[in-house]
């Protein structure tokens, strides 16, 4: 009689004890996956941001080139592509792991980006030998479209960043609430088991004692 309340104790609590467990070790799982998503996030922004700056760069460097051929001021863009902020995010971004749909993007921009910095400087070459009907023509029939390709393939990076960031945030809010409704649900069944523990000690221990 003993041995079997003994046994029957023992397996509501190991019932209890194993509930527990698994809600601390997904309580684990959860605070990992929300680490990986921080850090996801991160990443991808950090991605949005070195594009922002890299476009509003070349921006300022074609308006620079502009005033340079017109009006001779200094033009002190770099003729390497690499030194650039975009050259050096597009030679960081090679040695990292990012969205395919981004490396797919930097494939595409990659050989234009060094076309650009070519022309940079067959436009300052141009200009300082004299001949300013040269680099007016480099300027307007090669790097003006040359650019135009360039800008959307950027804006793109920044629209594919968006969507990554986005679908993170909802996948994080669906992982949020399916953790909540396991949470509540380990939470009752924690209260019923320690509920059917008790009451069963009570029954089969303590009340025959007290009677």
């Amino acid at each position: 009689m003993k041995k079997s309340i003994k046994t029957a104790v023992w397996l509501r609590l190991g019932v209890v004890i194993a509930v527990i467990i698994i809600s601390s070790i997904y309580s684990l799982v959860l605070i990992e996956n929300v680490k990986i998503f921080n850090t996801q996030t991160t990443n991808t922004r950090n991605v949005k941001d070195s594009i922002l700056i890299a476009q509003a760069s070349h921006y300022k460097s074609i308006e620079s080139l502009n005033s340079f051929i017109n009006y001779g001021t200094e033009f002190m863009k770099e003729f390497d592509s690499k030194s650039c902020s975009l050259g050096q995010w597009i030679s960081n971004a090679n040695n990292t792991s990012l969205d395919t749909q981004i490396q797919s993007k930097i494939q595409e921009m990659s050989p234009l980006h060094d076309e650009l910095h070519v022309l940079f400087k067959q436009v300052v070459d141009a200009k300082n030998s004299g001949n300013i009907q040269k680099a007016q023509q480099i300027y307007s029939q090669q790097i003006f479209p040359l650019i135009n390709k360039l800008i959307p393939l950027l804006e793109d990076v920044t629209k594919i960043t968006d969507d990554i960031v986005n679908a993170k945030f909802q996948e994080l809010s669906y992982f949020i609430t399916y953790s909540i409704i396991c949470t509540v649900t380990t939470f009752v069944l924690i209260l019923i088991c320690c509920f059917i523990l008790i009451k069963y000690i009570y029954n089969k221990i303590i009340n025959p004692i007290i009677n």
